[in-house]
């Protein structure tokens, strides 16, 4: 059990005793730091040796079963068995046949009419009729028969599989279906050219109503769920009595009001898919009724400190308006990374597949390419490769979280000490310069946990493949704590945003902190998760819906399906994009309060008992007693 109060009075005080952010940063986790520099540096050590060694141009010119090089007269790998290509001899030819030979008299004529020579290099071309000297097979000398058209795919002769139409499927279906897909792809592309500027129009109304609907998130917690929850307990309560009646006076006459009521019952039942007696229902809304009368109170009592978040998070991404720019250059740098990585790994393939006798996809990450006198298996590089991708994808991610709440921090504690459109990028060289290795060693855990869910799931398929039940649902729990760990550190960086300090401190002040307030933090997750997700799926269904209106009249728009899908899925998009900046700030404003009230408690115990404390706190639930009352006018101004 974490001690609470062992982790109280640690924000640091101004002159005029009032809470502030930590005067002089110091870097934090530079260990974790350096170990990601060196990570970085055998990365970029790896890449360029592969970049050096690497033949992009293996992908278009193989190399065959001899070790040979498919050269411009010859630069088609084609194998002898296009149904078993992996037992196949694969040889060098001039081009792929694209007709179906059945005779060795065809596949001679085509060695000398087009010099396309289907035999080993050993086999005379005037010999290739020779079936006794030189037979066919899957390893040669010759190909086996029917040597089926084929099309050339990137060096290689790959079967076509409209010559299999008179063994396999009908081909005038398939050529149907795929001159009807190019057809509603020509079409789609040429509605959506026309409507491209009403598209335009409609996103920029989805910008302007996510921006409503976080404003109006306060006004939804302070209101509307209290009347939602008086609602639901009147109506389960009045369900529950009615149920009871009825079942008491089930043997009576029934009323005309009753059999109603009955009927009423029986319809809400079966839309519910429940079939049980009325005694059932009647306990099933007693037990409701119950549970709602028990957590009623409880939710109505954290419902200020919930609507102080909200209101504080909303003011600040109105006061700092350039964090929307925070996830678009995160997901650029993400693309940036992952297309680096990605190239590192195509010329590290290529020099292995170039370094093979007899290159096979199936054999290829077990091939060991030689790096400065080290071999190493291809699979492994590959493997360090997605690992690096993933860290400096959590990397990212977290890095964008802390420079949120450092700016959230700052302006929540120094108000208009500093610019608006500066706070955000001051933040971001805050976290440069004290705390990437605090970044660092957080997105290195998630990292770990993302893999190893990884391996595990791949060991779940392959147990389920085996018809071995048991396997399942631990990929699930990992998800889950994955979750759970993704919030703690979110909550890690507000702490260090807000004291400076390493992250394993911070991780133990912000479990302490949760563990203190963990009923409101239970609250603020869940209310903000809901009404995210209620905005995305709402602001992104009446995208569509405007978009539909308005492309109903336009008579040069084929079929409007396509644009609304596209408005719908680009409105969601930015949604999320959206909406993780305000649950950022969400998560880093409810931190920031839960600091404040226990600084100021444990402030108050120098000149307060702990009933009077109590008893002030029962009196008013205030997550801020009188910290920050700048913060008001600032809202109004800004809002």
């Amino acid at each position: 059990m974490l001690d609470f109060n062992k982790y109280c009075c640690l924000t640091m005080f101004d002159e005029n005793n009032r809470l502030t952010l930590v005067q002089n940063r110091k870097p934090t986790n530079t260990v974790a730091l350096i170990c990601y520099c060196i990570a970085w540096f055998i990365l970029i050590f790896i890449a360029i040796w592969f970049f050096v060694s690497g033949d992009i141009t293996y992908l278009t010119r193989g190399v065959d079963d001899m070790g040979n090089r498919c050269e411009v007269d010859e630069p088609y790998l084609f194998p002898m068995n296009f149904l078993e290509p992996s037992k196949s001899l694969w040889i060098c030819v001039a081009q792929c046949p694209n007709e179906t030979i059945t005779t060795r008299s065809e596949l001679y004529q085509l060695g000398k009419e087009r010099n396309i020579k289907l035999c080993n290099y050993s086999v005379p071309l005037e010999d290739y009729m020779n079936e006794e000297l030189y037979p066919k097979g899957v390893k040669g000398p010759c190909p086996v028969m029917p040597v089926y058209s084929s099309i050339p795919i990137l060096g290689r002769c790959v079967l076509d599989p409209t010559s299999l139409s008179s063994f396999a499927f009908n081909t005038s279906k398939y050529y149907t279906i795929l001159q009807n897909l190019e057809d509603k792809f020509k079409t789609s592309c040429g509605d959506l050219n026309i409507s491209l500027s009403t598209i335009v129009l409609v996103l920029l109304c989805t910008k302007l109503m996510y921006i409503i609907f976080i404003w109006i998130i306060p006004f939804i917690t302070a209101v509307l769920i209290r009347i939602l929850l008086v609602l639901l307990v009147i109506l389960s309560g009045a369900g529950s009595i009615t149920c009871w009646i009825l079942y008491w006076n089930q043997g009576d006459e029934l009323s005309e009001f009753q059999k109603q009521t009955i009927e009423i019952l029986n319809s809400l039942k079966s839309y519910f898919f429940f079939q049980g007696e009325n005694y059932l229902t009647a306990i099933l809304l007693t037990i409701l009724t119950i549970v709602l009368l028990l957590i009623t109170p409880w939710i109505w009592k954290h419902l200020y400190f919930v609507t102080e978040v909200f209101r504080h998070s909303r003011s600040a991404i109105c006061w700092m308006p350039c964090m929307i720019l925070l996830p678009i250059l995160t997901a650029f740098a993400i693309l940036a990374v992952a297309l680096f990585i990605s190239l590192s790994v195509l010329f590290g393939l290529t020099m292995a597949y170039g370094e093979m006798k007899a290159p096979r996809l199936i054999n290829l990450f077990m091939h060991k390419i030689n790096i400065i006198g080290i071999e190493i298996p291809t699979g492994i590089l590959v493997l360090y490769h997605i690992f690096m991708l993933i860290w400096t994808w959590e990397f990212l991610i977290d890095f964008q979280q802390l420079s949120i709440s450092i700016a959230v921090a700052e302006w929540f504690f120094k108000s208009k000490q500093s610019s608006r459109m500066t706070r955000v990028f001051h933040a971001v060289i805050l976290t440069l310069r004290y705390h990437l290795g605090t970044v660092i060693f957080g997105s290195l855990i998630i990292s770990l946990m993302r893999m190893f869910r990884a391996v595990l799931s791949i060991l779940e398929a392959k147990m389920l493949a085996l018809k071995k039940k048991r396997a399942t649902g631990a990929s699930g729990c990992l998800k889950c704590i994955q979750s759970i760990l993704r919030f703690c550190n979110s909550a890690a960086y507000t702490v260090t945003a807000v004291n400076g300090t390493p992250f394993c401190e911070s991780s133990s002040r912000a479990s302490a902190l949760i563990g203190g307030h963990l009923m409101k933090f239970t609250l603020v997750r869940t209310l903000c998760s809901l009404f995210l997700f209620i905005g995305k799926l709402l602001i992104s269904t009446l995208s569509a819906i405007m978009l539909s209106s308005l492309l109903k009249n336009n008579n040069e728009i084929n079929r409007s399906i396509v644009p609304v899908i596209v408005v719908f899925l680009l409105a969601y998009i930015y949604g999320r994009m959206f909406f993780s900046i305000y649950d950022s700030v969400v998560n880093s404003m409810a931190i920031i309060y839960c600091i404040v009230q226990t600084e100021c408690r444990e402030d108050r115990r120098s000149y307060f008992t702990e009933d009077q404390i109590e008893f002030f706190e029962k009196m008013k639930d205030d997550p801020v007693p009188s910290q920050i009352p700048h913060h008001n006018e600032d809202a109004n101004e800004n809002l």
